[in-house]
C-alpha cells in the first residue's frame, strides 16, 4: 500500500494480457487486512517532512513575480487578471510550468507586484513542511504587496500536481493565480509527446470590489483559453502521448475525447493499481489525472460533455473544448466527403499554426443566428451593431445571404452541395 511500491505497479500488465498469476506477481496483495494497512501506514506511507539531505543534490530555482495584468480569454474578450510570471518574462494565466526531477531541492522565490496580499500553494506536495505550504491563515506567512518570500522543499512525490494562491481562494484561484508543477520520476520518458491542459471558470461579470460575492462562470478554459483559442494537441498517427489533466477551478467537468479512448494511469500523482480505458473522464475540483492517448487519422475535439462548459457566455462551440489532430483525415469515402458543405461555424483557425478545425454546419442554425444578429443590432450602441453586422456578413457568405440596408432585412439563396 505505500506509495513506493504502487509506483513499481507495472503499467503493461493489465493491457498486454498476461497470466493471471504473472499479474499477480505485480500487483500488491488484494487479500491485505486493516491490520496490514495500519503497519504500512506506520513504517513506509508518506508523512512528515522529508529533510534536505534526502536530496540528490540537484536544486531547482524558480523566481517568479505576481502582477495584475489584462488576460485574453478570447478575441474581444479581456479580463483583470493575477498572475505569476518567471523573472524577465510577462505574468501569464495559467502561470508558468515548474517542472523538476524526483529528489530536486525546489527553491521558489516570488516577488508580489501587486496592491493584495498573496501565497503559493504547492498542491499535491506532502513532504514539506508547514511554512512553506503557503496557506497563510494557517502559517501567517502572506506575501505582502511590495515583498518577497521564498519556499523550499525536496521533491519526493513524482507525478502531474500545481501550485495556486491560498489567500480568498475562492477569488485569487478564479482570478487566475495557478500553474501546473511537474515532479518527473528517475525513468526516461517513453512515450513520444505530452502535454498539460489546466481546466478553469471565468466570472467575467464578477464586481472584484467585492471579494466574496458568489461567481456565476461565463466562461470556461483550458490553459487559460477558451474554445478554439485553446491549443491543440498534435499526436500523430501511432504516436502515444501522456496528457497531465489539472482541475484548477470550482466546478466538476466530463472530459469526453472523440475518435478514440484513452488509458487512465494516475490520479493526484499516485499511478493506479490497475490502468483502464475510457473515453470520458470525471475531474473534479483540485484533482489531476494522467491519461495516455494514441494518435490516429483526422482532427477529434475533447470537451466537457457538459454542454453548458462547451459555451462562450452561453454561446456553442466554445469554453472547455480541445482538439486531438492526428495525421491528415482519412475519410472512409472521399467522395462523399468532398460533397459536403463544411461551415467554419464549428471551428476556426488557430492563429498559432494555421490549422483549421471544422465540421459540418447546420445551414438553417446559422440563418437564424444571422437573423439574431440583427434583431439585437437595432437597439444595439453603434460599436457593437458593427461587430453584429461584421459577423453576419461572414456568416452570409456561408449560406448565400444578402442585405438590402433599407428594409434591414435579409435573403437567402439555396446553396449548391460542396460550394460555401
Amino acid at each position: 500500500m505505500s506509495r513506493s511500491s504502487s509506483r513499481r505497479i507495472l503499467v503493461v500488465t493489465s493491457l498486454v494480457g498476461m497470466t493471471s498469476a504473472a499479474t499477480a506477481a505485480q500487483l500488491l496483495s488484494p487479500n491485505w487486512s486493516v491490520g496490514d494497512l495500519v503497519k504500512e501506514l506506520r513504517t513506509t506511507w508518506m508523512g512528515g517532512t522529508v529533510s534536505s539531505d534526502q536530496t540528490t543534490g540537484r536544486v531547482r530555482r524558480f523566481d517568479l513575480h505576481i502582477e495584475e495584468v489584462q488576460h485574453t480569454l478570447a478575441d474581444g474578450v479581456s479580463v483583470k487578471a493575477w498572475a505569476f510570471g518567471l523573472e524577465g518574462q510577462p505574468a501569464t494565466v495559467p502561470g508558468p510550468s515548474l517542472r523538476v526531477r524526483e529528489g530536486d531541492t525546489v527553491v521558489i522565490n516570488v516577488k508580489n507586484n501587486t496592491s493584495q496580499p498573496h501565497s503559493v500553494h504547492s498542491h499535491g506536495i506532502t513532504g514539506l513542511d508547514e511554512l512553506n505550504d503557503g496557506v497563510p491563515h494557517i502559517s501567517g506567512a502572506y506575501i505582502l504587496p511590495g515583498k518577497t518570500m521564498t519556499y523550499q522543499f525536496v521533491a519526493k512525490e513524482a507525478g502531474t500536481h500545481w501550485y495556486h494562491c491560498h489567500v480568498q481562494t475562492s477569488l485569487h484561484q478564479s482570478m487566475g493565480m495557478y500553474g501546473s508543477l511537474i515532479v518527473e520520476d528517475k525513468d526516461a520518458p517513453t512515450w513520444d509527446r505530452e502535454f498539460v491542459a489546466i481546466l478553469g471558470e471565468w466570472d467575467t461579470k464578477r464586481d472584484l470590489a467585492k471579494p466574496t460575492e458568489k461567481p456565476n462562470f461565463n466562461y470556461y478554459l483550458v490553459n487559460g483559453k477558451v474554445g478554439n483559442e485553446a491549443p491543440d494537441m498534435k499526436i500523430e498517427k501511432g504516436q502515444v502521448a501522456r496528457i497531465r489533466l489539472i482541475n484548477a477551478g470550482f466546478q466538476s467537468h466530463a472530459l469526453h475525447l472523440h475518435g478514440t479512448h484513452f488509458v487512465v494511469t494516475h490520479k493526484d500523482g499516485y499511478q493506479l493499481l490497475a490502468p483502464y480505458g475510457a473515453d470520458t473522464l470525471d475531474i473534479a475540483p483540485g484533482e489531476t489525472y494522467d491519461v495516455f492517448v494514441k494518435g490516429r487519422d483526422g482532427t477529434w475535439p475533447w470537451h466537457d460533455h457538459n454542454s453548458l462548459a462547451a459555451t462562450n457566455d452561453g454561446v456553442y462551440p466554445g469554453g472547455m473544448l480541445m482538439h486531438v489532430r492526428g495525421s491528415k483525415d482519412e475519410p472512409f469515402d472521399a467522395q462523399q466527403a468532398q460533397a459536403v458543405t463544411r461551415l467554419p461555424l464549428e471551428g476556426a483557425v488557430h492563429g498559432q499554426d494555421g490549422h483549421a478545425a471544422v465540421s459540418e454546419g447546420d445551414p438553417d442554425f446559422i440563418k437564424e443566428l444571422i437573423s439574431r444578429n440583427a434583431e439585437a443590432a437595432r437597439t444595439a450602441p453603434p460599436l457593437e451593431q458593427a461587430r453584429l453586422q461584421a459577423e453576419n456578413l461572414k456568416l452570409a457568405s456561408f449560406v448565400n445571404g444578402t442585405f438590402d440596408a433599407k428594409t434591414g432585412a435579409w435573403t437567402f439563396s439555396p446553396t449548391e452541395p460542396g460550394k460555401h
